[in-house]
């Protein structure tokens, strides 16, 4: 009876084994693609709010991350965060209003992944004045938390600019 007990979990195991470690396998990208599609919605609620410290808080706080914008390049955590408190201030006045388009995130293994945003931007007053851009960010994942390491971001002007 032991035996047979021993043969049956045997079986089943080799059956039902491969089938759960293909389920964790779908589960997990799946997952790291909900996550990441939060952290970019995150940014536009942050930009939206005019929250300099809220977005940097999204990125990483290393000397190598970078961040891009209509030509001109910002290195390391402090450098951003001074960029986004002068760019931001003071957040009443800001009123700019990023909309999402679509979100393609893209696992590059289990601890990155690169987000390319499609997007319109403009300001707040006035719903009729956008311009379309794409913003394409690499993120990390360290102790449960996505963060940026660098963001590019690119706009078609506005008409007269």
């Amino acid at each position: 009876m032991k035996r047979a007990g021993t043969l049956a979990s045997a079986l089943l195991g080799t059956i039902l084994l491969p089938a759960a470690v293909r389920a964790q396998a779908i589960q997990g990208p799946r997952t790291l693609l909900k996550e990441v599609e939060g952290v970019v919605r995150a940014y536009a609620a942050a930009h939206d709010a005019g929250n300099a410290a809220a977005l940097a808080a999204l990125f990483d706080s290393g000397a190598a991350v970078t961040l891009a914008e209509d030509g001109q390049l910002r290195r390391g955590w402090k450098a951003i965060r001074a960029y986004l408190d002068t760019l931001l201030q003071p957040s009443r006045l800001y009123g700019g209003k990023l909309e999402l388009r679509a979100i393609n995130v893209t696992a590059l293994g289990p601890e990155n992944a690169l987000a390319v945003v499609a997007f319109t931007e403009g300001l707040l007053l006035d719903p009729k004045d956008r311009f379309p851009g794409v913003m394409t960010a690499v993120f990390h994942r360290m102790d449960g938390q996505w963060r940026a390491i660098s963001i590019h971001k690119s706009s078609v002007p506005m008409s007269g600019e």
